[in-house]
């Protein structure tokens, strides 16, 4: 690990590298399960990256339990407002195209009732982007699969042995943020920043 990185880290600051700062306007971006402490962070790949798509696979502002705690909708359309501002209403791109499916902790009417812009996923859907063909879900079990495909999913850590994979690119956004390259289909993976899985769980941030 470089000085560079090694600062970064400390500071729980994404580090882009150069040679993913090189494809600016070229790559899709996927995230999944994400708090609302993490958007800070999603604006600033967004601007620097300026994907032509942005997938998100559900829980939107993950830290909102609503399978658990349901009376907390005001809360979550709160944190989902902030969310809305990045992906709809940027001052960059605005020919952005983003999609939204639907996690166990989301309000597919909230969502639908904020988000005008963006496609919204209820359980599983696919997207095509250039030559490439993307099955969407929140989890695993609900992807289709095929030869040739890229599959996204989040919801937990669980990532598939080679014997039980469906066929195509499994990625699975809550370990990582995936890019992926629009003309080469070539998959790039970012860390989060450690205080998301923190937030995700509930747990305040202790320190590094």
């Amino acid at each position: 690990m470089n000085l560079k990185s090694l600062m970064y880290r400390m500071l729980d600051v994404i580090d882009i590298p150069e040679e993913i700062m090189e494809l600016r306007g070229k790559v899709i971006l996927h995230v999944s399960d994400t708090p609302s402490s993490f958007y800070q962070a999603l604006d600033r790949l967004i601007k620097v990256l300026d994907p032509p798509w942005v997938i998100h696979t559900g829980d939107l502002a993950d830290q909102v339990k609503l399978e658990i705690r349901p009376n907390q909708k005001d809360l979550y359309a709160l944190k989902l407002r902030r969310l809305r501002s990045i992906l709809e209403y940027g001052t960059h791109n605005e020919n952005r195209e983003s999609i939204l499916v639907m996690g166990n902790h989301d309000c597919e009417e909230i969502v639908r009732s904020l988000f005008r812009r963006s496609r919204i996923i209820s359980q599983t859907g696919e997207a095509h982007i250039g030559n490439l063909k993307l099955n969407l879900s929140h989890y695993y079990f609900l992807l289709e699969g095929g030869d040739g495909t890229f599959n996204l999913y989040g919801h937990d850590t669980f990532y598939p042995s080679e014997k039980e994979q469906v066929k195509g690119v499994i990625l699975n956004g809550l370990l990582a943020i995936n890019l992926i390259q629009m003309d080469t289909g070539k998959v790039y993976s970012l860390p989060y920043p450690r205080y998301v899985d923190d937030n995700r769980l509930l747990k305040h941030k202790t320190g590094f």
